[in-house]
């Protein structure tokens, strides 16, 4: 799921992120736990029932006859799998509904409902061998949660969001009808809606009945085959009416519904209209779609979107006839891999979920737009992990085991996103995707946590994956990497490249890594370098051609904790750079032919902030306008030629203003401030 987000401030940069503007941000749980939170709210796991009995089905009856009244009438039928001999009463959730009455195999049994709790006697004798059907008839009025998610009543639609934030555990099916609310009961649904028969009932699955009864009322039934938690179930009544498209996929035809309210059907089609291009790209790397349609329903929702499984709940403000929310499309649609399909053991492991659909919108974008309009998701997504994050959330962490308190937050979900890049670099674009498609076979329809992960990946791909889970999962903080010495001779280089850490203290293992050498013939070439020491010292000889520069991680297949961005065919268009702390940057001449230029921005870590300008060109600088962010109005602008130089005072004129020092020479080599 992906939820809107309040501006966010990175230091010196201000990165406005709220979700109108830039569809990639999950909502900022802890202001809305501050607004919602109450100690109250916990309550009590329902993962200890799993050992007692499996919930194979629920059928669902339910009245929703007005939209903006906040009432529901329902009848759950369970057929329930108990485990163990001995048990003499069963524990569901419900929560904030009112029960009438309970049955167990038709006949009337005793419960307690301490809300949330329901506790339903069994009867003395009972079979292991055949499944139970427990009834429960209950009413009442759904619940929003205190911060985001829960049952809502607004505007002519009545809709749920399958989890609730301030609410533990956040699983929120026990708020509509009585489940166990976790994230390993997996079941089948057979849901049926009520309404006014102007109205429409959509759910999970396919539709298998739609009559009209007496009185003015329609029937509309879903069965929903494929086994999933009670957190993915979902329903939605309005005014609705279809769009059908289809997809052809990997194994077969994949129905696409697109539930919308009239008035708004062209603009939903023109702001999907890359749904395609996002479902081939996530049958590509993760495997065949496994569901029986892709459902997109369209609801007055304003702080983001649902991933139930078939029936998305959509914001209406996402689908406006243009693009801008298309990285929230491929997000939700992503989770019916990562968190629908294969669904996080626990909370503690919600970066399974989350993290890989949030690199989902990264994934999307490079097949759709090409691989260089994709890369600034993984750079914003770096300052958010790297400054806002430890902020909001209290230092560094580890994406793993992230504290109840976080489940959502940005270590989940954007360095989340940006260790399933990384996992990608490890292994290569052919084994990742081998893997991954290794992984939705094997726990399809399952449950899988980090632990589980990475044995599974060094079974099947056979190779150690250790070094990487405790890298980037189990433990907390970003290396940052530093060429510190650099020596080119004839044909041959020497370099001594650095881990610095930031916010850990252990150094990274086996850390895969690409320096590539630009030569003065116009080429280049890559060597791949394993780091596991705090500074290691590389040469390579024999080059075909004398070395210009180096430059480590050129792809950006490896995310570490630096902003880079690189210059070809350049021309005198402003660009602002925020995030490598530049203001404005405008080249005065036209780009000569072979010119290129990296810059990049290297954040404060063991040693002090600077930035990297390596290239090639004609001449001794380039005449440019460069604003670089200036700490204080005093501070004074620092020069070098290479790693291991002296730094000497930058040897041009520059000036002050609003903050920024702008200098109007770019020379190749390393900038910092000092006083």
């Amino acid at each position: 799921m992906i939820k809107k987000i309040l501006p966010l401030f990175f230091g010196l940069l201000a990165l406005s992120l709220t979700a109108q503007h830039c569809p990639d941000c999950q909502a900022l749980k802890e202001a809305a736990w501050k607004k919602g939170w109450d100690g109250q709210a916990f309550q009590k796991s329902s993962l200890h029932r799993l050992k007692d009995m499996d919930v194979l089905s629920y059928a669902l009856e339910l009245e929703l006859l007005d939209p903006n009244k906040r009432f529901l009438k329902g009848k759950a039928l369970l057929r329930i799998q108990l485990l163990r001999k001995g048990l003499k009463e069963i524990e569901l959730d419900l929560q904030g509904l009112k029960v009438q009455k309970v049955k167990v195999n038709g006949k009337k049994r005793s419960f307690t409902h301490n809300d949330p709790l329901l506790l339903i006697r069994l009867p003395k004798k009972y079979s292991l061998k055949q499944p139970i059907e427990v009834e429960v008839r209950y009413e009442g009025a759904p619940q929003e949660d205190k911060s985001w998610g829960g049952f809502y009543f607004e505007q002519g639609f009545a809709y749920n969001m399958g989890v609730g934030f301030a609410d533990n555990p956040h699983n929120y099916g026990r708020i509509w009808f009585p489940c166990v609310d976790n994230f390993q009961d997996k079941s089948t649904y057979y849901i049926s809606l009520i309404t006014k028969d102007s109205l429409a009932g959509y759910a999970n699955g396919l539709l298998v009945e739609d009559r009209l009864l007496t009185n003015g009322l329609r029937k509309r039934s879903w069965e929903q085959k494929e086994a999933i938690p009670s957190y993915l179930a979902a329903i939605a009544v309005a005014n609705y009416s279809d769009i059908t498209q289809a997809f052809a996929g990997i194994n077969s035809t994949i129905p696409i519904a697109l539930v919308v309210p009239k008035k708004d059907s062209q603009k939903a089609v023109a702001s999907l209209i890359h749904l395609p291009q996002a479902l081939s790209a996530f049958e590509y790397w993760f495997g065949p779609y496994r569901w029986s349609k892709v459902g997109f329903c369209m609801v007055p929702f304003e702080a983001g979107a649902m991933e139930h499984a078939s029936l998305i709940a959509y914001p209406l403000y996402a689908v406006d006839g243009s693009l801008k929310q298309e990285r929230l499309m491929a997000h939700e649609l992503s989770h019916h891999w990562w968190g629908n399909l294969v669904t996080c053991a626990k909370a503690e492991d919600m970066w399974i979920n989350e993290g890989f659909a949030s690199y989902c919108e990264f994934l999307f974008k490079e097949a759709c737009y090409g691989r260089k309009e994709a890369l600034p998701i993984l750079q914003k997504n770096l300052a958010i992990s790297l400054y806002q994050a430890p902020k909001r959330e209290g230092g560094h962490r580890p994406v793993a085991a992230v504290p109840w308190a976080h489940t959502y937050g940005s270590h989940v979900y954007k360095k989340g996103s940006l260790v399933a890049h990384n996992l990608r670099h490890y292994l290569g674009d052919s084994l990742f995707r081998q893997g991954m498609q290794a992984v939705m076979d094997s726990f399809a329809y399952k449950n899988l946590s980090t632990e589980e992960f990475c044995q599974f990946l060094s079974k099947e791909l056979g190779q150690d994956m250790q070094p990487f889970f405790k890298n980037w999962l189990w433990q907390a903080g970003w290396p940052s990497l530093h060429i510190v010495e650099e020596e080119i001779g004839a044909n041959s280089i020497q370099l001594s490249i650095e881990q610095q850490l930031i916010g850990r203290d252990s150094l990274y293992e086996k850390l895969p890594l690409k320096v590539r050498l630009f030569l003065a013939n116009g080429e280049y070439v890559d060597r791949e370098i394993l780091l596991s020491e705090k500074k290691q010292q590389f040469h390579w000889k024999k080059l075909a051609a004398p070395v210009v520069y180096a430059w480590i991680n050129p792809d950006q297949s490896l995310v570490q904790a630096r902003f880079e961005q690189f210059f070809e065919d350049w021309n005198s268009q402003k660009k602002e750079l925020s995030l490598l702390q530049i203001k404005d940057f405008r080249f005065k001449r036209p780009c000569l032919a072979a010119e290129q230029l990296h810059l990049a921005y290297y954040p404060a870590a063991e040693g002090e902030a600077y930035w990297q300008i390596r290239g090639r060109i004609k001449g001794a600088s380039v005449p440019a306008e460069l604003a670089l962010k200036q700490p204080t109005p005093s501070a004074r602008l620092y020069y070098r030629t290479a790693a291991g130089q002296d730094w000497l005072l930058y040897p041009h004129s520059g000036k002050s203003q609003a903050g920024y020092y702008y200098i109007e020479q770019v020379l190749l080599g390393d900038y910092k401030w000092g006083e």
